[in-house]
């Protein structure tokens, strides 16, 4: 008996000593999410992307929770798919749930999404003004009242 209970101490002792590393987005990983993605999405899309991955692994760390737990892979796809700019339009793309997480911190990622909607909205007018500008100057350059 004394055996028994010697060795489920000693056992019990280096599971104790052992210190547990929460796991963390690698590199890589986040890369690979990405690059499986980047076809399916457009360049607002993957901004949202990029935000939510690394909104989800500091909350995770905060709420000392895994990853999968804050938001899943599916749920973070869902809403990178659709960019919700209100929490209705948030709740919806997800089957009217949301994770625990997602839910407290909701105002934030919807903040998050305005900033990469507008961001990339402003980017795309300044990107058609330069082009009118060049199409501009490209035609002026061209005309000649002696043509």
């Amino acid at each position: 008996g004394d055996v028994y209970k010697r060795q489920a101490l000693n056992k019990s002792k280096d599971i104790c000593i052992k210190i547990y590393q929460k796991p963390v987005l690698k590199d890589y990983e986040y890369h690979n999410i990405i690059n499986n993605y980047k076809k399916s999405f457009n360049k607002m899309q993957m901004a949202v992307l990029r935000s939510m991955l690394k909104f989800r692994d500091y909350i995770a760390r905060t709420e000392d929770e895994s990853l999968a737990y804050v938001c899943s892979n599916e749920v973070m796809l869902n809403i990178v798919r659709y960019t919700p700019v209100e929490y209705n339009e948030l709740k919806k793309c997800n089957n009217n749930w949301l994770p625990p997480p997602i839910e407290k911190y909701s105002s934030e990622v919807i903040e998050r999404i305005k900033s990469k909607r507008e961001r990339y909205a402003a980017l795309k007018l300044s990107l058609i003004h330069i082009c009118r500008c060049r199409r501009y100057a490209v035609c002026r350059s061209r005309w000649s009242p002696y043509h």
